[in-house]
């Protein structure tokens, strides 16, 4: 695939578990999330090239507050992906 997307929370816990998976994926910590400018906040996006990689670019779509989530955000969450 091209692209790998994946939606993350601002939530601490669901955050942390994300950028876990993130970490998994890129090989590392991207430099946005390490310095507070990639929250997980709604309508946030990330986008990260991955040289060499199966999917060359990944897309962190901010989903945020899960308790808020629901089908018009993930809606928005989706139109951001494009």
């Amino acid at each position: 695939a091209e692209l790998t997307a994946l939606l993350l929370f601002e939530d601490k816990a669901l955050y942390s578990a994300g950028m876990e998976r993130v970490r998994a994926i890129f090989g590392g910590m991207p430099a946005p999330a390490v310095n507070g400018a990639f929250t997980g906040g709604a309508g946030q996006t990330l986008l990260l090239p991955r040289a060499g990689a199966k999917s060359r670019i990944l897309l962190l779509v901010g989903a945020g507050p899960a308790a808020s989530f629901g089908l018009e955000p993930a809606r928005r969450a989706a139109a951001n992906t494009r």
